[in-house]
């Protein structure tokens, strides 16, 4: 009997997966499909795809998860001990060469707002180090989640631009964290995490203002109590619903609903605010308090030199953007993708309901896809990300 081996060629990897062997599933992810391994619904999918190459029994008990390879599919008509799957590396050469940069760039844009700011600390989300830093412009934050507003101003398809926020800020949202990572590991920084409550003031005029605070002892009691009524009215813990995007989404909506009332009665009496003006909680969410640990931070970046970095690091963003789209288009599953989301119930109502005037027609069929996602990603750059 021949044991088959899967040979896995690229231009920086030659790996082999054979029948018996135990190895980490999100190796064999890694390996076979060129991409991290994933949550929720994406994950469904990629197991989807390696079950198409290999079959695999999972070993119990462990984490993260190990499986046991128990067969290989051929991915051919001739019968093979061998079989090669050619992968390019181009895109991954590519991400290796510019994580200097991203160092480079990054870090001391951050240091120099840091030593601007008060006791050396910011409160900030990824995605606002995104902007300060100049991986997005201003319009990001505000337009990314507006899918149907967005689209329709820009007179692109609501589903390419859902596309392309997965995609861009999911690796830029990994940039983000990579270098957090790095500066805390050389204690240059300490990252702390901190709930935030955002909320808007309504005056007598009728007029609405977002505000933000981190939440006080009292807030974050009550917020305490509501989060674990919730876990537990979900069967889940914390951390099952960190790695799921939908769970954390209705999770954080749960929470966010029951200590509505409470938190309001708090800002009342805290803001001390004119009778007549109303204060609407919004929601609570955690976000990270970078601090500075030298007292004084050794970087000569003025504001000049600031700018010309920001600069730098946005074409290095839209190079980036560039070469995935050309990789997308390259890829049948992409294109797939794409497709599927075009026939989303979702995205099919909101073009409804928004009357947009997109073409339905538009981007039916593999051809047409790739140009309407090319065409609409130039405009999305132009809009959401070139400063």
């Amino acid at each position: 009997m021949t044991t088959k081996t899967l040979t896995i060629k690229g231009d920086l990897i030659n790996m082999q997966l054979n029948i018996g062997q135990e190895i980490q599933l999100k190796e064999v992810i890694k390996i076979l499909l060129d991409e991290d391994m994933k949550n929720g619904g994406t994950l469904k999918r990629q197991i989807k795809e390696i079950n198409k190459i290999i079959t695999y029994d999972e070993v119990s008990k462990t984490r993260p998860k190990r499986i046991i390879i128990t067969s290989i599919i051929d991915q051919s008509k001739e019968d093979m001990s061998t079989m090669s799957i050619d992968i390019s590396n181009n895109q991954k050469q590519d991400a290796i060469k510019l994580r200097g940069k991203y160092q480079k760039l990054i870090t001391p844009m951050l240091l120099i707002k840091l030593k601007k700011s008060s006791n050396n600390s910011l409160l900030l989300t990824h995605t606002s180090i995104m902007k300060i830093t100049g991986l997005v412009n201003e319009n990001y934050t505000k337009k990314r989640k507006k899918i149907f507003d967005t689209s329709k101003e820009l007179d692109i398809h609501p589903s390419n631009l859902l596309y392309f926020n997965n995609i861009v800020h999911e690796e830029f949202n990994r940039i983000i964290k990579r270098e957090l990572d790095k500066m805390k590991d050389k204690k240059i920084i300490d990252i702390e995490k901190v709930m935030m409550i955002n909320y808007y003031i309504k005056d007598n005029y009728g007029n609405n203002y977002s505000r933000f605070m981190p939440a006080t002892e009292e807030m974050k009691d009550i917020i305490n109590v509501a989060q674990n009524k919730i876990l537990k009215k979900m069967d889940t813990t914390l951390t099952d619903v960190n790695k799921s995007k939908t769970k954390r989404n209705k999770y954080f909506k749960e929470v966010n609903k029951m200590v509505k009332r409470n938190i309001e009665n708090i800002l009342y009496q805290y803001l001390n605010l004119d009778v007549e003006w109303d204060i609407y909680f919004s929601k609570c969410y955690e976000t990270c308090k970078i601090s500075s640990l030298d007292a004084i931070i050794d970087c000569e970046l003025q504001d000049k030199k600031y700018k010309e970095y920001m600069k730098e690091l946005n074409n290095i963003a839209v190079e980036f953007i560039n070469n995935n789209t050309k990789n997308i288009m390259k890829s049948p599953r992409r294109i797939k993708e794409l497709k599927e989301l075009r026939e989303n119930y979702n995205i099919k109502q909101g073009i409804r309901s928004e009357r947009n005037t997109i073409d339905w027609f538009e981007g039916f069929g593999d051809e047409g896809i790739r140009n309407s996602y090319i065409k609409d990603s130039e405009v999305i750059i132009e809009n959401l990300i070139e400063i």
